[in-house]
């Protein structure tokens, strides 16, 4: 059954995630080719991240503790960045470049995936589709996408240590792999949220099959 009207929030939404989707979609085109090939002084292939940057021997600050309940004052990672650009596009394109630049391109195509599927369920809400089989797929597919993004950027951030450890020695300093924090457990909590609204969606679709039968 069809209302008369949709609600004026919804369409609204639904043009956001539309206009946002394409632009979104011009900007991963950008990333992939801006990340990867550097061309104004000759076609090279390139890789770039973040890595982590702590100095050697560090031990805690010495202070004076006024109130017992003060604990030491620890010196927190720094965050470096570098890009290695090679002499042309073969010399780059080792195994190793090869997994960094598909798990790059993996992470920019799945944020990619999500604005898609934000899209496609306003899209059924504005035609008063909300309890369909189509939009608990989508939301479905939603979850997984928001709990492959921060993995797939472990596994680059992984490998571009290597990289870096393999090129790259600072004086003083000790070089690790750039981590994920705490922003994996901030996704996994809306993915479980998400999972949790695909859920209450599938029963909601039960309930209208239900009322459907009876009518």
């Amino acid at each position: 059954m069809k209302s008369a009207s949709n609600p004026i929030i919804i369409k609204a939404l639904y043009w956001f995630f539309r206009i946002g989707f394409y632009l979104h979609a011009l900007s991963t085109l950008a990333l992939i080719l801006l990340d990867h090939i550097t061309y104004w002084d000759g076609w090279k292939y390139t890789i770039r991240g973040k890595f982590g940057i702590r100095e050697e021997h560090w031990r805690p600050m010495k202070v004076n503790i006024i109130d017992e309940t003060a604990k030491p004052i620890f010196m927190m990672y720094k965050a470096g960045w570098v890009r290695f650009d090679y002499r042309n596009i073969p010399e780059g394109l080792t195994l190793k470049n090869i997994t960094i630049t598909l798990l790059s391109i993996s992470v920019l195509l799945v944020t990619l995936a999500i604005t898609y599927q934000l899209m496609k369920i306003f899209s059924s809400l504005v035609k008063n589709q909300i309890f369909d089989m189509k939009n608990i797929r989508r939301l479905r597919w939603i979850g997984f996408c928001i709990i492959a993004v921060p993995v797939l950027k472990f596994a680059y951030n992984q490998l571009f240590f290597e990289v870096v450890q393999e090129k790259i020695s600072i004086s003083g300093h000790k070089i690790g792999a750039y981590g994920i924090g705490s922003s994996f457990y901030l996704m996994l909590l809306l993915a479980l949220m998400i999972f949790t609204l695909t859920e209450i969606f599938k029963y909601g679709l039960s309930l209208q099959k239900e009322n459907d039968l009876t009518v």
